[in-house]
């Protein structure tokens, strides 16, 4: 989970020592001064990072009539080191593996159809739109699903980009 410049937010992260029995708990502060809580995840293999226990994410939310929810199992670090979410603020965007991310974006796209999508990208982003003429849009709703049953509900302006002219 990626929270830099784009997240507008501050990021607190309270932590025990590595071996400790106790989990580390991140703080995610949202503009509005909400708190988001959630246990922080220890990589036997890999003890640089810091990772996050993300257990989900849905979009949709109760205005889409396609809710779309990824397994918690997607999110969490293999016995040998692999997957996992790894918590890093020193970056703007955040990458999910392949598999989640069509799942992700295929549900972004059934949530978006009044939007006219473009064959034009952005850089890295592979979803674009013409948003000529259009002053309100609708976009699905996506929610990240924390460990301790925490939710942070997601600003579209995390997750939608207007390049500059």
């Amino acid at each position: 989970y990626s929270v830099g410049t784009s997240l507008t937010a501050s990021l607190n992260v309270k932590l025990a020592p590595l071996h400790h029995r106790r989990s580390s708990l991140v703080t995610l502060l949202a503009p509005s001064h909400c708190s988001v809580f959630a246990p922080m995840v220890v990589n036997p293999k890999l003890g640089t990072f810091y990772y996050v226990h993300l257990v989900g994410i849905s979009m949709g939310g109760r205005c889409w009539p396609r809710q779309v929810k990824i397994a918690a199992s997607e999110f969490q670090v293999s016995a040998n080191g692999n997957k996992g979410v790894i918590l890093n603020s020193s970056t703007s965007v955040t990458r999910l593996i392949q598999s989640t991310y069509v799942t992700k974006k295929d549900a972004f796209w059934a949530g978006t159809t009044q939007l006219n999508l473009t064959t034009a990208r952005f850089s890295l982003f592979d979803t674009c739109y013409d948003l000529s003429g259009k002053d309100v849009m609708k976009v699905p709703i996506v929610v990240f699903h924390f460990g301790r049953g925490s939710n942070l509900l997601l600003l579209a302006s995390n997750y939608l980009l207007t390049p500059l002219a």
